[in-house]
């Protein structure tokens, strides 16, 4: 329902592609619409186009969660911002009484701040645009999802150049940088 999670904002709508041998796959994607149990603000509607009676129907996230869960088993999470997404999934599920998922998370965000530093613009679009990459349905969470698989895919293969070898390796490099970009932030 839009940006702001701390004054009540949900989600509408979650989606996650897999990734094998470097490759977005077309088939076993996750994706539906969640019923907020709250209206959609109409400039959040703008954007990504979902409107109260499309999720009417749809399930609640306290529904969502556990298949989602279920969905990610225990695969490596990327996302972009992750820090948004994450905090979508840790309200979904302290409201479910489930416990949060604890899988690695990699940020596509950081490891764009990282591999590009020197550039400017590290928004999905501004990384597509960089890296060649068109995106389908932007501001749809399957849109979205893809787009950042892809974007993943091509940052993946720039990570060997910076010593990065091992999912630890990458998780360590995303975390260097964000204590960098967060320090640097408050000067």
């Amino acid at each position: 329902t839009g940006m702001r999670l701390s004054q009540g904002d949900k989600v509408v709508s979650i989606s996650a592609v897999r990734i094998r041998r470097g490759r977005v796959q077309n088939t076993g994607a996750f994706h539906t619409l969640v019923n907020p149990g709250r209206s959609i603000p109409p400039e959040s509607v703008e954007i990504h186009h979902i409107e109260v009676h499309m999720v009417a129907d749809a399930p609640s996230m306290n529904e969502v969660y556990p298949q989602f869960a279920e969905y990610a088993g225990d695969s490596v999470l990327v996302a972009h911002n992750a820090a948004f997404d994450m905090k979508c999934l840790q309200m979904a599920a302290a409201e479910a009484g489930l416990p949060m998922i604890d899988n690695p998370v990699l940020d596509t965000l950081m490891l764009s701040y990282a591999l590009h530093n020197e550039t400017e613009g590290h928004s999905l679009e501004a990384m597509a645009e960089r890296l060649g990459i068109t995106i389908e349905g932007r501001h749809s969470s399957m849109g979205d999802a893809r787009a950042t698989a892809r974007i993943f895919i091509r940052l993946l293969a720039l990570l060997p150049g910076r010593g990065v070898k091992s999912l630890a390796d990458a998780k360590a490099f995303c975390d260097q940088h964000l204590l960098l970009r967060w320090q640097s932030s408050r000067y």
